[in-house]
């Protein structure tokens, strides 16, 4: 019932926010498709990390290119190196919507699974056959926050349920920066990238070289209770690295309205926010966005705050 709610309260805010705030870019800006793109994950359930390169590209009718995306990773307790069957992403025709093909080239162009589709207004669905029923996703919630030294935008899809003619968030699907591509995938987590050439966070080896389990960096997970509040909630952060943690909460604008560094000799460290910003005024309601920063580790986590 609670998570209801909250859902409920979050698409309100949303679908009240000025155009500008909500203003979608093309889903090729979301999602940059080059040979030699590369994006690694952690956390996921089919290994340890998963690699994904775009290894090549051709074209399909008379003008539709296609991208080869191989996959890779380091799977079990000894990251054993596994490759799996490929994946296809190709744009539609101005480049508005991003489509996926598992293992299989596609047949006929603007097919397959739509990743992102910018051609709707915030919180309007599109749908994709799931095989015995249809599924419903849309872009719910945008911004712009410091990613890697520089303000990026960024878009997120949910899976959503449109039973009863209203909106019910299901669960989120993807989290895109605008340059970058994908930073959250399901559970999925991305922990580096190398985009036309530019290397974003710190890879933790490749699928052909397996590491040593002590060696590999810890994910750091990022918890607030209770959320939604109304007067306070105490965020944890735990991480095995034992180096000083970045928190920053930012606002729907992009501003980091709240900062400050956390040490400890604990894995877990935690920390009180009563709603206030670095001088101690009281902040309006809404949605903020709170990101934890280590030397090798980066995670988000979102809070509704209602005074």
């Amino acid at each position: 019932m609670l998570k209801t709610l909250c859902s409920s309260l979050l698409l309100l805010l949303l679908m009240s926010a000025s155009p500008a705030q909500t203003q979608l870019r093309k889903a090729s800006d979301y999602f940059p498709l080059q040979i030699g793109n590369v994006w690694q994950y952690d956390n996921t359930n089919e290994a340890e990390y998963l690699f994904y390169e775009v290894v090549s590209d051709s074209v399909l009718g008379d003008s539709v290119r296609v991208y080869k995306v191989k996959r890779s990773g380091l799977k079990g307790i000894d990251l054993k190196p596994f490759e799996g069957a490929p994946y296809y992403y190709h744009y539609n025709a101005d480049s508005t919507v991003v489509y996926r093909d598992d293992f299989e080239f596609p047949k006929e162009p603007f097919t397959g699974f739509p990743m992102i589709d910018t051609r709707k207004d915030l919180g309007m669905p599109w749908e994709y056959f799931c095989g015995d029923y249809y599924c419903s996703f849309a872009v719910i919630d945008t911004g712009s926050a410091n990613f890697h030294n520089r303000i990026r935008h960024w878009a997120e899809v949910y899976e959503v349920d449109r039973s009863l003619d209203t909106l019910r968030l299901v669960a989120l699907a993807f989290r895109f920066v605008r340059g970058i591509g994908p930073v959250k995938h399901g559970r999925d987590t991305l922990v580096y990238a190398r985009i036309n050439g530019v290397a974003y966070g710190t890879t933790v080896g490749v699928a052909n070289e397996p590491r040593d389990p002590a060696t590999v960096p810890r994910r750091m997970t990022l918890q607030s209770h209770p959320n939604p509040f109304s007067s306070q909630t105490t965020i944890s952060v735990t991480s095995t690295e034992r180096n000083p943690v970045e928190i920053r909460i930012i606002d729907t604008l992009g501003r980091t309205v709240r900062s400050l560094i956390l040490q400890g000799s604990s894995e877990m460290l935690r920390f009180t926010w009563d709603g206030r910003d670095n001088v101690g005024r009281i902040l309006s309601n809404g949605v903020y966005l709170l990101t934890a920063k280590s030397r090798n580790n980066f995670s988000t986590h979102k809070i509704l705050y209602l005074r």
